[in-house]
């Protein structure tokens, strides 16, 4: 499929839209309606090769669109109804009602994003783990940026915040939620190689290793903090040996890495339970979000503050 179709200034014609005589208009939306999203989308994608440009049918053919060439072209696809509603307003139809159905169909294809991403991570399918494992933090945050400059340009045309605005933000969320967990894999897939590496060529020392725990239990920590750890009990034994050049120069390390200090990057398998369980509640979380200013926030945030088994068990 062509999404360069819908990239460019598009034509626009008197009665922009699909005629509701159209035999090919009730054929799509038999196959939207049979979950036959990709036929729907190659159908669409001939109408609009005419010159035909209806938002229904350009959100069928982006959603099927998006389902065959998989998650990193989400931000191609958020683009392109950028694009549309900022610079080709007028060329699409159907010109009666067009905010009406601008917002319909934007809702539509919004909330079809969501479902599909929400299933593929709650059943924990093939293709969620294909998405960890093939997008990049950069690839989500072009789709992040794209998301947030279709919201800007969706409520000016359309004077109000639409259900593809609450939507996309919330599918935001998501994107965010999984940037975190691709950075953490990554994180500690490099931290492997270079352990592994360092392990290979680095002379073991007189440096005395130390073991961290809280509360009586080991915490898994990453090579990072191991090597923090390392760093401070350095620090100790050169000042017992009186090399004080060497301790400024490593205390002045140690200062600039805590001023730095990333929880995740030194204790991610300590996060790693937090992060998914955000990831995969982060809808029914979001409902909450407006609820930080209020007054029973506060309180319930005293609460927490003063007694967090109190808080957790009642």
């Amino acid at each position: 499929m062509n999404i360069k179709l819908l990239q460019g200034k598009l034509a626009i014609s008197e009665n922009p839209g699909i005629k509701s005589t159209d035999p090919r208009f009730d054929k799509i939306v038999s196959l939207v309606e049979q979950g036959k999203y990709i036929e729907a989308a190659e159908s669409c994608e001939i109408v609009i090769k005419d010159e035909i440009y209806d938002i229904r049918l350009i959100c069928y053919f982006l959603y099927g669109y998006w389902l065959k060439q998989g998650l990193i072209s989400l931000g191609e696809v958020i683009n392109s109804l950028d694009y549309i509603v900022l610079n080709n307003w007028e060329a699409v139809g159907p010109a009666k009602r067009r905010k009406q159905n601008f917002q319909n169909s934007l809702g539509w294809i919004f909330r079809q994003l969501l479902k599909k991403i929400q299933y593929e991570e709650t059943k924990n399918t093939e293709l969620w783990q294909k998405w960890q494992a093939s997008v990049s933090t950069e690839e989500l945050n072009k789709m992040l940026q794209a998301s947030e400059a279709f919201r800007l340009s969706t409520s000016k045309q359309l004077e109000e915040d639409t259900e593809s605005v609450v939507v996309s933000s919330k599918i935001d969320n998501w994107l965010r939620s999984l940037q975190r967990l691709v950075s953490a894999r990554r994180e500690s897939e490099q931290v492997e190689t270079e352990k592994n590496e360092l392990n290979a060529t680095e002379i073991n020392t007189a440096i005395p290793k130390l073991t961290f725990k809280v509360a009586g239990s080991n915490i898994e920590v990453s090579y990072h903090m191991e090597l923090l750890l390392n760093k401070l009990a350095a620090f100790e034994y050169l000042l017992e040996e009186e090399k004080f050049s060497r301790a400024a120069l490593l205390a002045d390390d140690i200062n600039q890495t805590l001023a730095d200090f990333d929880p995740m990057i030194y204790f991610p398998k300590t996060f790693e339970p937090f992060i998914r369980l955000k990831a995969l509640n982060f809808e029914e979380l979001s409902t909450y979000e407006d609820h930080r200013e209020s007054s029973q926030w506060e309180v319930m945030q005293d609460w927490l503050k003063t007694d967090l088994d109190s808080f957790t068990n009642n």
